[in-house]
């Protein structure tokens, strides 16, 4: 889905429309909350490091 379509108003006809809509927000934060973050292991670059890096040395 492009970004560009969040901006788009949405238009409710009916209530079957109605009751999709808020079943699909329900279950996007349901999914939301039931995620779990995996950590990530990183360490931080000295300066000039990442143009070393960049470069493939």
């Amino acid at each position: 889905m492009a970004t560009s379509s969040i901006f788009n108003n949405i238009r409710i006809t009916n209530n079957a429309q109605a009751e999709s809509l808020v079943n699909a927000m329900e279950a996007a934060e349901k999914a939301a909350k039931e995620s779990k973050r995996k950590p990530v292991q990183y360490r931080e670059l000295k300066q000039g490091e990442l143009k070393g890096i960049l470069k493939g040395k």
